[in-house]
């Protein structure tokens, strides 16, 4: 027979387990929501640091009133406008007075470079100032020194590079296209360079590709931005209750998961790529919004390898021809003259750019983003668009051509 006092031990026994299997789940929760982060401090930068040089270089551009280019130019100008403000002389005087900037262009490139401490506010200028350069390596164009146009370009990759050490993701992209600014204006210059400058060029260009920064280094420093921003972002938490039901570690730490996955994948070819799935649950809201932006790095990062390589490839097969008279039967009779080894097509499976000889002249290319080898048919440009641009539902190939 159970005696009052038994019953009462009993329940007290009972209700001791409950408690202890809720302070215990308590305290696995807190354990997961308080695991450490990957958010470890970046390092010093360099003193005098590359990238402030470039801000600062951008900040002493005298701009042009009115503009000396469309580069410039945020009015739509008719064709009679154009050629009055548009000309030579103007272009000439104008690149004569910044001087000074072109100046600290050189110091920074030959200084270390590493992106500052985010919040970054100079993007913009950055870009304005690839688009000088543009306008530099168009006047060498005009005056016929094809080589002094070709460095001009490659100088504003290289910018493109340099600025995206250390950086985040958003600090990257505006290398990316940095690089794509530099790559367009040397986009016609190959033909008009002789073998000792193409060469030379082709050697430079391959360096710089070389000495990138990978996507996967991007990812990590967003990685610890991120979560940085997570565990310090107030907005996001307004009060104690909210961050009590969803902790800031916790959900920093979903994200960190998920960017790991990423990161893991962000150095392969295009088509081997395979991005995590987007988290879901409780703690995965924040993490499956910015899940698209960061799987949409995997492309703008193989569309920028393919355009450097486009004229990488150009410019190596141009010294080729002019020294032996011929193009290579195959692109493998380019390394180790002209480079030190024949580009990995960035949206294949590990095979090299594809190549045929047609005639006297070539046809290079890669498969683009559709990963279909399409025999070097080349992507249609849109109507909307002046030149082709390489988007992700593009169809056809990126093609190298003399």
């Amino acid at each position: 027979m159970k005696t009052p006092l038994r019953r009462a031990e009993k329940r007290l026994l009972g209700g001791s387990l409950a408690l202890a299997l809720l302070l215990g789940g308590l305290g696995l929760f807190l354990a997961r929501a308080n695991a450490p982060l990957d958010a470890a401090p970046p390092p010093a930068p360099p003193n005098p640091n590359g990238f402030d040089l470039y801000v600062a270089a951008a900040k002493a551009i005298v701009p042009a009133t009115p503009p000396v280019d469309q580069l410039q130019d945020t009015v739509v100008r008719t064709p009679q406008q154009a050629d009055l403000l548009y000309t030579a002389k103007r272009r000439a005087a104008w690149l004569a007075r910044n001087t000074p900037a072109w100046a600290l262009f050189r110091q920074a490139q030959a200084a270390q470079s590493r992106h500052p401490a985010w919040p970054v506010t100079s993007y913009q200028i950055l870009r304005d100032l690839a688009r000088s350069k543009s306008i530099e390596s168009k006047e060498w164009k005009a005056r016929g020194q094809w080589n002094a146009a070709m460095a001009s370009s490659l100088d504003t990759i290289e910018m493109g590079h340099d600025i995206e050490r250390g950086a985040p993701l958003i600090g990257g992209l505006v290398g990316v296209v940095v690089t794509a600014i530099g790559a367009a204006s040397g986009e016609d210059v190959p033909p008009h360079l002789n073998a000792r400058e193409a060469a030379q060029s082709a050697r430079r260009l391959e360096n710089l590709m070389k000495t990138g920064v990978p996507l996967s280094a991007i990812l990590r420093e967003e990685k610890r931005v991120v979560q940085s921003n997570i565990l310090t972002g107030k907005p996001l938490y307004p009060n104690r209750v909210v961050a009590l039901l969803r902790p800031p570690r916790r959900i920093a730490a979903t994200v960190g998961t998920m960017m790991d996955g990423l990161i893991a994948e962000a150095d392969k070819p295009f088509a081997l790529q395979s991005a995590p799935p987007a988290p879901t649950g409780w703690f995965g809201a924040e993490a499956a919004i910015l899940h698209p932006v960061f799987t949409r790095a995997y492309f703008n990062w193989a569309r920028r390898a393919a355009i450097e390589q486009q004229l990488l490839l150009r410019l190596a097969l141009r010294a080729y021809r002019l020294d032996y008279g011929a193009y290579p039967p195959t692109p493998a009779q380019l390394a180790p003259r002209y480079l030190a080894q024949v580009p990995v097509d960035p949206f294949g499976r590990g095979a090299i750019w594809r190549y045929k000889r047609v005639g006297d002249s070539y046809a290079a290319w890669s498969i683009g983003p559709d990963r279909t080898d399409n025999g070097g048919k080349p992507i249609a440009r849109r109507k909307k668009d002046k030149r082709i641009i390489i988007y992700p539902e593009s169809r056809g190939d990126i093609v190298a051509a003399p």
